[in-house]
C-alpha cells in the first residue's frame, strides 16, 4: 500500500492533479460557500456579526488538500529545507517568534480561549502557506523562447474563468435585481431581501449592487480586478488561442462588473495593475524603495484625507470609515503593546467610538484601513512581526513581489478591510504575491 501510495505521488499524474488542485483553488476563492462552526462569540451587544464567526470555506478544504500532498511529495526536501532556512536567520526566526507568540496569547487570552482564538490565526496561516507553496515553486510563469509551460496556462484559464463567471453572474444580479440560484451555488448571497445589501441610487432609482457568489460587492470588484491584473502581467504567457479568447472574454466581462460595482479602491487597484503590467512590457527595472515608497504615500493620504472631508460629507460611506479609522486609532492609544487581540475590533468598537446618532452602533464592521486594524489588533507586537517578516522576505530575495503586492492593493488596503477580515480577500492577496514571486522571485532559497 505504501509503495503504491508512493508511485502515485512521485508521478506524472500527481503533478498534473497538483495543478488542478491549484486551478481549484484559484476559482473557489470569490466563492463564498461555507459552514459556521460556533456562534457562541459573534455577538456584539445582541447583534450577531459576521466577521466573528470561524467559517470553514470550500476554498478552506481546497486549499489544505493541495498543500498536504505538496508537503507530503516534499517531506524530506521541503521540511529539510524549511528547518534549514529557519536556522541560517537564527535572530530573524527568533523575533518572529517572539512577535507571533505575544500576538497569539493575546488572542487567546482575550477571547477567553474560545475556538475563534485559533481560528482566525489559523486562516492567516493558511494564506501564508498559499503564498510560500507559489514562492516555492518553478517559475512557471517566465517566459521561455519556443516553450509553451501546460501549468501556467492552466492557472491563467483558471483566472479568466473565474473573472467571466463571476462577472457574468454579478450582470445577471445588477440587472435582474435577483440571484442566480441561491447559496448552494458557490455561496451566492439572498438578494431577494434588500434589508442589510449594498446598494446604489442610479438616477433616481435604488439598485441592489452585483455580489458575485462573493460576501460584498467590494470583494467581488477586489477580486476581479486583481485575477484581471494577473491576466495582464502574463499577457505574453499563454500562447493557445482559446486561452486568448477566454482572457478577452474575462476582460471585457470583467470591465462591466466593475462599471456597475462602483468600487473606487477596486478601479484603483485595477488601474495600478495595468500600469504594472505597462512597466513590465517596456523592461524598465524596478526600484523596490521606490514600489515601497509609493505603498506607504497611499496608505497614508487616503485616511488623513478621510478625516480631511469627513466634517463636512454627508456620504456615509466617508464618515463611517474615518469613525472607523478614529475609533482603531484609540484602541492603539489604550493598548499599544499587545493591541485588542486578532478580529477583536467589531467586538471592542462600541467600548471605544459612538457616534452622537448612534450610527456605528449600526455600522459594527472592522476599521476601513487594513494597517489601522493591524496596528488596532496586534499593537507594537504586530509591527515587529511585519518588520521581521520583510527582512525574511529580504533574505529570501522574495521582497520585491511582495512590495509590488502592496503596491497594487495599496487602495484597497486604504479603503477597506476585506484582505485582512475575508478568507477571500487573504487569498486574494497571497495568490497576487505568490504569482508576482513566481515570476520575478528568486524561489525559497536563502540569500547568500
Amino acid at each position: 500500500m505504501k509503495s503504491a501510495l508512493r508511485q502515485l505521488f512521485a508521478g506524472q499524474r500527481i503533478e498534473q492533479f497538483q495543478v488542478w488542485q491549484l486551478v481549484l483553488v484559484i476559482f473557489l476563492i470569490p466563492s463564498n460557500l461555507f459552514i459556521i462552526l460556533s456562534k457562541e462569540q459573534g455577538y456584539v451587544s445582541g447583534l450577531l456579526s459576521d466577521y466573528l464567526l470561524p467559517k470553514l470555506y470550500a476554498v478552506d478544504l481546497a486549499l489544505i488538500g493541495l498543500l498536504a500532498i505538496w508537503l507530503w511529495r516534499r517531506k524530506k526536501a521541503g521540511i529539510a529545507g524549511l528547518k534549514r532556512w529557519k536556522w541560517q536567520s537564527g535572530w530573524i526566526s527568533a523575533a518572529i517568534v517572539l512577535a507571533g507568540g505575544g500576538v497569539l496569547v493575546k488572542s487567546l487570552v482575550a477571547w477567553d480561549f474560545d475556538l475563534l482564538s485559533l481560528w482566525y490565526p489559523a486562516k492567516l496561516v493558511l494564506a501564508g502557506s498559499l503564498f510560500v507553496y507559489l514562492a516555492s515553486a518553478p517559475p512557471v510563469f517566465k517566459p521561455e523562447k519556443n516553450k509553451v509551460n501546460k501549468s501556467a496556462q492552466s492557472y491563467l484559464s483558471a483566472l479568466a474563468a473565474t473573472v467571466l463567471f463571476q462577472s457574468l453572474v454579478g450582470l445577471y444580479q445588477f440587472f435582474t435585481q435577483k440571484s442566480l440560484l441561491g447559496y448552494w451555488f458557490f455561496g451566492e448571497p439572498n438578494l431577494s431581501n434588500p434589508i442589510g445589501l449594498a446598494k446604489a441610487n442610479i438616477v433616481g432609482a435604488e439598485y441592489v449592487l452585483p455580489y458575485g457568489t462573493t460576501a460584498h460587492p467590494n470583494v467581488l470588484a477586489g477580486v476581479v480586478a486583481v485575477y484581471m491584473s494577473l491576466l495582464l502581467l502574463f499577457w505574453g504567457t499563454g500562447k493557445n488561442k482559446w486561452l486568448k479568447i477566454l482572457r478577452q472574454a474575462a476582460l471585457l466581462a470583467g470591465i462591466a462588473v466593475l462599471t456597475v460595482s462602483f468600487s473606487l479602491s477596486a478601479w484603483l487597484v485595477l488601474v495600478l495593475g495595468v500600469m504594472l503590467a505597462a512597466r513590465q512590457a517596456s523592461g524598465l527595472p524596478w526600484k523596490t524603495s521606490k514600489v515601497v515608497l509609493a505603498a506607504v504615500i497611499v496608505l497614508v493620504v487616503i485616511p488623513l484625507g478621510l478625516i480631511y472631508l469627513a466634517p463636512n460629507s454627508q456620504n456615509p460611506s466617508v464618515y463611517r470609515r474615518a469613525a472607523l479609522n478614529e475609533a482603531a486609532m484609540e484602541m492603539f492609544a489604550n493598548y499599544p503593546g499587545l493591541g485588542i487581540g486578532l478580529n477583536r475590533f467589531t467586538a471592542e468598537l462600541e467600548n471605544f467610538y459612538q457616534s452622537p446618532a448612534g450610527e456605528i452602533t449600526r455600522f459594527v464592521q472592522p476599521a476601513h484601513h487594513v494597517g489601522l486594524l493591524w496596528l488596532a489588533d496586534t499593537g507594537i507586537a504586530g509591527i515587529g512581526l511585519v518588520a521581521a517578516l520583510a527582512v525574511w522576505l529580504y533574505r529570501r530575495r522574495l521582497h520585491r513581489p511582495v512590495a509590488l503586492t502592496a503596491l497594487v492593493l495599496s487602495p484597497a488596503l486604504a479603503l477597506d478591510h476585506y484582505l485582512l477580515t475575508q478568507s477571500a480577500g487573504l487569498l486574494t492577496a497571497a495568490l497576487l504575491a505568490g504569482m508576482l514571486a513566481a515570476r520575478y522571485g528568486k524561489t525559497m532559497k536563502p540569500k547568500e
